[in-house]
């Protein structure tokens, strides 16, 4: 028999087979087959899509990947790699700005204060200045 025609899922065998005189008719009974099905993962590997972006914009997230077995089934291949991973992302990150709060003073110079945080909760992933 020949190798097998695929080295990841189905394929097919072959071989030559012929009377010893040089003529089928010489021969009794039925031909033998010269091909049979054969199934081969050996050489079978993923196929692996790019990261997806982050789905957080400010703060964590996950990220997804796909990864498909060449031959269509998962379990011709081995140790599948990871598909979901954390992320953490702060290009949609902005200050929150509170109310002002009333004058420290009724007459002459006082103070008035707000809070100001990032919409992450982490004041490091806001830009300064923004």
């Amino acid at each position: 028999w020949s190798s097998c025609s695929n080295d990841c899922g189905d394929g097919t065998m072959a071989r030559s087979v012929q009377c010893s005189s040089g003529t089928d008719l010489d021969c009794s009974g039925s031909k033998p087959a010269t091909s049979q099905s054969c199934r081969v993962t050996s050489g079978c590997g993923w196929t692996i899509s790019a990261w997806s972006d982050c789905d957080a914009t400010c703060g964590a997230g996950v990220q997804r990947r796909s990864a498909v077995c060449d031959s269509g089934l998962p379990e011709d291949c081995t140790s599948q790699p990871v598909v979901v991973q954390s992320c953490y992302a702060t290009s949609g990150c902005s200050w929150l700005q509170g109310d002002w709060s009333t004058c420290s003073r009724s007459c002459g110079l006082g103070l008035r204060q707000r809070s100001v945080t990032c919409s992450s909760g982490e004041d490091s992933d806001c830009v300064a200045g923004e």
